[in-house]
C-alpha cells in the first residue's frame, strides 16, 4: 500500500512540474506551488542552519567547561621522605606550589634543582606524570653529631656543621633538624679533616669509630645508664689516632679505643657507672679500652 501511495505522489509530482513549465516564468514566479516549495526549502535551510549553530555552542560550552575544569581543579601531589624528617607541607612550601598550581606550566627542573641545593636535602627528584601529578621524592641528611675544630673550639669562635651517618658534612637548619637536639660534639683536628666547609665528606675511615660510637650511644634510652656525651675528640699527640677521649654531660671523661669493638667499650661504661652508683660516688675518669682491669677514678 505504501509503495503504490509513493507512485501516486511521484507522479503528481511530476504532473505537477510538467504543467508548471508550460507556464511562463512570471507566471511561476508568482505560483502558489512555487511559493510553498520554496518555503519548504527555505524552511529546510533554516533547520539546518539553527542545527549547525546549536551544535557549535555546543561544542564551545564543552570546551569552556573542560578548560575551566582543567584551571579549577586540584592536582595531587605524591610526597616520600626516607627518614621522615622534612614534611610534605615544608617542601611544598619550598616549592611554592600547592594544589590549586597550574602544574602543567611548572619549571620541573629548576624546582629539582632547589631542593638538591637546599643543604637539609642530600638527594630530591620531582616529577610530572601524564595526568599533571606532581611526584616529590627527597632523601634528607641526618644529623648524627656536631662537627668543630677543636682550635675554634677553644678561642669560642667555632663553626659547627653536622656530619651525617654517611660521613657528609651539612649545616644545620634549625626549622628542619628542630627535633635533633643534645648530639655530641666531635672536635676535629688537621688529621681529620683538612677543610671544613658544607658539601664536604670526611673519609669513612676516620669518621667510622665515631659514628659508631653515636649510633651506639643512641640505644641507650635510659640516661641513668649512660648520660649523654657532650664532646668527641682524639688527642694530637697521638700520631695514629687510635684513642678517643669522651666526656659526658657529668663531667665524666672517658678514654676508648678506635681500634677494638665500640659497642663492647660502652657497656664496659655502663658497668662502671652503675659500680660507681652502688658506692654513690662520682665517677671523675675512667678507660674502658680492652684491659685485664678498669681504672677509675672518683670524686
Amino acid at each position: 500500500m505504501k509503495g503504490k501511495e509513493n507512485k501516486r505522489r511521484n507522479r503528481s509530482s511530476d504532473t505537477v512540474r510538467q504543467l508548471e513549465k508550460k507556464l511562463s516564468l512570471w507566471e511561476r514566479l508568482f505560483s502558489v506551488v512555487t511559493f510553498l516549495r520554496g518555503a519548504n526549502r527555505l524552511r529546510r535551510l533554516v533547520i539546518i542552519v539553527s542545527i549547525c549553530v546549536i551544535a557549535l555552542a555546543l561544542m564551545r560550552a564543552l570546551v569552556l567547561c573542560t578548560f575551566n575544569s582543567y584551571s579549577t581543579q586540584e592536582h595531587h601531589i605524591h610526597y616520600s621522605s626516607r627518614y621522615g624528617i622534612i614534611s610534605k607541607d615544608q617542601v611544598v612550601a619550598l616549592l611554592g606550589v600547592d594544589k590549586k598550581t597550574d602544574f602543567a606550566s611548572l619549571p620541573i627542573t629548576e624546582l629539582q634543582n632547589k631542593l638538591n641545593s637546599h643543604p637539609a636535602i642530600k638527594q630530591a627528584s620531582v616529577s610530572l606524570d601524564s595526568s599533571f601529578s606532581l611526584h616529590i621524592d627527597i632523601t634528607e641528611h641526618v644529623p648524627l653529631l656536631y662537627v668543630e675544630m677543636e682550635d675554634q673550639a677553644i678561642s669560642g669562635k667555632a663553626t659547627r656543621l653536622c656530619l651525617s651517618p654517611e660521613g657528609d658534612l651539612f649545616v644545620h637548619d634549625p626549622v628542619y633538624h628542630s627535633k635533633f637536639i643534645d648530639l655530641p660534639v666531635w672536635l676535629l683536628t688537621p688529621n681529620d679533616v683538612k677543610i671544613l666547609a658544607p658539601g664536604q665528606k670526611i673519609e669513612a675511615e676516620v669518621c667510622r669509630p665515631i659514628i659508631e660510637l653515636a649510633r651506639a650511644a643512641n640505644s641507650y634510652s635510659d640516661l641513668t645508664q649512660l648520660p649523654h656525651i657532650t664532646t668527641i675528640e682524639r688527642p694530637l699527640e697521638n700520631a695514629v689516632q687510635w684513642k678517643m677521649v669522651v666526656r659526658l654531660e657529668t663531667g665524666t671523661t672517658v678514654e676508648m679505643s678506635t681500634l677494638h669493638n665500640i659497642s663492647e667499650q660502652l657497656n664496659r661504661l655502663v658497668m662502671v657507672l652503675e659500680h660507681a652508683r652502688s658506692l654513690n660516688k662520682k665517677l671523675i675518669s675512667t678507660s674502658v679500652i680492652p684491659e685485664e682491669y678498669i681504672p677509675a677514678q672518683y670524686e
